[in-house]
């Protein structure tokens, strides 16, 4: 495993911008870069989420933005990581959010974002979210890279 900074290892300025620009949304979500397991073979990224109660929206079920927010999050980890390689940035063009059951406050998910396809600057991305016993939300995403530029 490697901090999220040596995967974004070609251009260090990038990598500095982007993580300042994030660090809050990370911070809120209790996502620690530390925690992220990418592997470049299986081009995957996978990090555990605990759902604090702080997500809720109905009693004892994490909000539905919540669950959308941390897919278009890891996928954009992913794709972060893919377009430095180039110097690239991505950006969210399209996404597209299947909730499959209710994500449960107070419990501990894995998250595994997945390379589905790459042509030119499109970044075809997918990702589950899953707890112990089943899928809690799929998504899958259109994203653009663009040159990084400050």
């Amino acid at each position: 495993m490697k901090p999220l900074e040596a995967l974004l290892k070609n251009n260090s300025k990038m990598s500095d911008v982007y993580l300042k620009s994030s660090k809050d949304i990370y911070q809120y979500l209790g996502i620690s870069f530390s925690e992220f397991n990418f592997d470049r073979g299986a081009q995957t990224l996978t990090f555990p989420f605990f759902a604090d109660e702080k997500f809720q929206a109905h009693p004892g079920i994490v909000h539905g933005g919540i669950t959308a927010t941390l897919c278009d999050t890891g996928m954009g980890v992913l794709g972060m990581i893919i377009a430095s390689e180039k110097s690239n940035v991505v950006y969210t063009a399209d996404m597209t959010v299947h909730y499959k059951a209710p994500m449960k406050v107070n419990n501990t998910y894995k998250i595994k974002a997945r390379v589905v396809s790459e042509l030119g600057d499109k970044l075809n991305l997918a990702i589950s979210i899953s707890d112990a016993e089943k899928v809690i939300a799929e998504a899958e995403a259109l994203f653009i890279q663009k040159p990084f530029v400050v």
